[in-house]
């Protein structure tokens, strides 16, 4: 049994409107952990809040030995969706996505896009993301550590009062950051060298000895967003600009364990109202 907000299996909800009538129909996603949790009839694959529990058909020793093994990591990307150029991607906060076919429902394809490397935090909502100058630039509601994953356990929820404020006052407040990610970078491209050529934004990527991509990301706020607990669930004006160069968006502000206030952002001058 799953016990946390976020890890159900991905429910994909399909509606049809046409000559005065509405049909609906839902399907599960066919992941592999969507598959692999039915052919047992359990939970297999770990989720944010809910760790699988080991398989009881197992002796002590393959208990014991399946504590050195890496965890899967789940592709049940429950979240949210991404249209690009005319196929709709489905994606969660791990590396993977899942294409699906919009009519049928059916997954098509997996994914696993390229990586690139920072220092650890979390995110949950892209505010957006657009291509300049060979590179993907990318804004993010960050928050530098996990707790948020605790916070919205069901038995905090259900809390009131002082220990609700509790619960509030142990979160992680998240934060805009914009990260640059070049591509095609080159096998010779220098080590140590930013590989970012953009003029307006302070985020950098750097190539290591070992090959890799390291990326250290800029602020896109000052010291008064932190008055207003943090922003997330970001929006854009999406039919103009998502993809594109931007210069506002909006989100809620967190006084409160749930959003209490909208913010506008400028990412330019770093300001908000």
């Amino acid at each position: 049994m799953y016990n946390h907000w976020f890890d159900g299996m991905a429910l994909l909800h399909q509606f049809r409107m046409a000559k005065g009538t509405v049909t609906y129909r839902s399907k599960f996603l066919q992941s592999d952990t969507y598959k692999a949790n039915s052919a047992k009839n359990r939970i297999v694959i770990s989720e944010f809040g809910t760790l699988a529990l080991p398989d009881p058909c197992k002796n002590v020793f393959e208990r014991f030995m399946s504590r050195f093994e890496l965890p899967a990591m789940t592709d049940n990307t429950n979240v949210n969706y991404v249209r690009y150029k005319g196929d709709y991607y489905l994606c969660t906060e791990t590396n993977f996505m899942n294409k699906v076919d919009i009519e049928t429902l059916e997954k098509t394809e997996k994914l696993l896009p390229g990586r690139y490397y920072s220092k650890p935090f979390v995110t949950f909502h892209q505010i957006n993301a657009f291509e300049d100058q060979g590179c993907v630039i990318i804004d993010l509601c960050c928050q530098d550590n996990g707790r948020t994953l605790e916070v919205y356990q069901l038995q905090n929820l259900r809390k009131a009062g002082e220990g609700l404020d509790q619960v509030h006052n142990s979160a992680a407040k998240s934060f805009p950051r914009r990260f640059v990610l070049p591509l095609n970078v080159s096998l010779n491209a220098p080590e140590g060298d930013n590989l970012s050529p953009l003029s307006y934004t302070s985020a950098s990527a750097v190539k290591q000895a070992d090959g890799t991509i390291w990326c250290s990301h800029e602020n896109l706020h000052q010291e008064d967003l932190e008055k207003e607990g943090g922003i997330e669930f970001p929006q854009i004006y999406y039919d103009r600009f998502s993809g594109k160069k931007y210069h506002f968006f909006y989100g809620c502000g967190f006084r409160h364990l749930v959003g209490d206030s909208l913010i506008k952002v400028d990412v330019v001058n770093k300001t908000l109202k």
